[in-house]
């Protein structure tokens, strides 16, 4: 019967607990040519953020290039750009995963960031 209610706190612990509160949180951002979707950002390591989600083209042709500028901020500071993700080659209306984008943060410490796009290469 200990090993039962010992499993059982164990498991409710791993449940309840997590050390990145937006983990479970996903973001969406439409960006005229292109939308980030379910968007998740994970804890800091080592310095830096890693973004996973799905880029899709909103146009009717193909991206070669679109870069999205990432910025983030500390509670009582402005926004600082942390950094740039770079999508190659997407085609019309398509969706595509991506993961293990990084951005480093430094020293900040909140995970208030927003996106915004900052270069867009369209095919002719």
């Amino acid at each position: 019967m200990k090993k039962i209610v010992f499993l059982f706190f164990i498991l409710s612990f791993i449940s309840f607990s997590s050390s990145n509160p937006f983990s479970h949180h996903s973001y969406n951002f439409s960006l005229d040519k292109v939308s980030l979707l379910n968007v998740k950002l994970s804890e800091k390591i080592g310095g830096r953020k890693y973004f996973e989600g799905i880029i899709k083209n909103n146009t009717d042709k193909k991206i070669v290039k679109a870069e999205v500028t990432v910025m983030f901020k500390d509670k009582n500071t402005p926004y600082h750009v942390v950094g740039k993700m770079n999508f190659y080659n997407l085609n019309p209306n398509e969706r595509s995963t991506f993961f293990g984008q990084s951005v480093h943060v430094n020293n900040i410490k909140g995970d208030d960031f927003k996106v915004k796009l900052s270069e867009v290469i369209i095919e002719k």
